[in-house]
This record gives structure tokens, C-alpha cells and sequence, in this order.
């Protein structure tokens, strides 16, 4: 056999394990199917339309147009592709130190798990629980107020450093001699 061959009888194999793998640029996300659906092109412009992306379970993300995919053809089909991992150069937190995991947005919110079992929790606007209990095993300390339906601490604190009480031989004992 010579090489020319060897080369014609290869060459379909070559082409599925050249197809193995590749790199990809998201054009656009279908959220709302059971497995996020992608479109993304690779290569030199090929387009790859519905691609099931496979995220780990427990995390999901929507990706922007323009972030890198990994794109796995199964057997080497480009027409069994699926998205493995899409990652966002742009948006990714920079400087953690290692063992560190955050999870983030590209608004700049994060939740980080630092080094010394500390976690960090950075919200631009507001923190929401939505549970109808909160424990928590030790201190709670804020820096500014803290309210409820019926006012703030401060609003209670004003209301108890300032009230009196009537004297039952008449008049009115002062304030609280501890101050709230």
C-alpha cells in the first residue's frame, strides 16, 4: 500500500478527530427550552444553530452574544455538537487567590468564597431572602439601619430614650436612665 493510499483511507478519520473539538463564539441563547439552546459559529465562520448546552447541574447562566464556547461534536458530526463550557473573558472576576470560587454577573455582583472560610457577598442595589425563617448562629452586625414593617431600630431606640412615665403621685418620672 503506498502512501497516497493510506492517506485516502485515513482521511475521513482525520476529519472526525479534527472535528472532536473546537472553539466557538456565541451569536444567540434560547433560555426558555428545557437545555439552553445555542447558536454559535466556529471555525472560519461555520454557524451552528441549536446546540444543546450541557451546564452542571444546581448552575445556569445566559450567556451574552460575543462569549467562547467549547464545542464537542460527538463522534466527530459537527451535526451532534454540543456546548460543553461557555466562558466570558470580559466579565470574569480577576485576583482571586488560589482555592477561592466566586459566582458573578457582568453588572459586577458576586458571591465569593474566600481563603479562611470567609464569604463575601457584593450586591450593587439590594439582597433578597425569600424564606419565611433567617437563623443565624452568631452575631449580626450592620452598619447602617435596620427596619421592619412597623420602623427602624432607630425610630424604636428615639421613641424608648425619650419616653417618661407618669408619676402616680403626680407629674412624670424622665426618660430611661439607660440609653438604647
Amino acid at each position: 500500500m503506498n502512501l497516497r493510499s493510506l492517506q485516502k483511507i485515513l482521511k475521513p478519520y482525520h476529519r472526525r478527530i479534527t472535528n472532536l473539538l473546537a472553539r466557538g463564539v456565541v451569536r444567540l441563547v434560547d433560555a426558555s427550552t428545557f437545555m439552553q439552546s445555542i447558536q454559535l459559529s466556529v471555525l472560519s465562520g461555520e454557524l451552528l444553530d441549536n446546540v444543546e448546552h450541557f451546564e452542571p447541574y444546581g448552575f445556569t447562566a445566559h450567556p451574552h452574544a460575543g462569549a467562547e464556547a467549547l464545542v464537542a461534536s460527538l463522534g466527530g458530526n459537527r451535526s451532534h455538537a454540543v456546548v460543553i463550557s461557555i466562558a466570558d473573558r470580559q466579565f470574569r472576576l480577576r485576583e482571586l487567590a488560589p482555592g477561592e470560587v466566586a459566582l458573578y454577573t457582568d453588572e459586577g455582583d458576586s458571591i465569593v468564597l474566600r481563603r479562611g472560610n470567609n464569604i463575601e457577598l457584593n450586591a450593587t442595589t439590594q439582597v433578597t431572602i425569600n424564606s419565611p425563617v433567617a437563623h443565624f448562629s452568631g452575631n449580626i452586625t450592620a452598619d447602617g439601619d435596620i427596619s421592619d414593617a412597623n420602623g427602624s431600630m432607630q425610630d424604636m431606640r428615639g421613641t424608648y430614650n425619650t419616653h417618661t412615665h407618669s408619676n402616680p403621685e403626680g407629674g412624670s418620672v424622665g426618660p430611661a436612665v439607660g440609653q438604647m
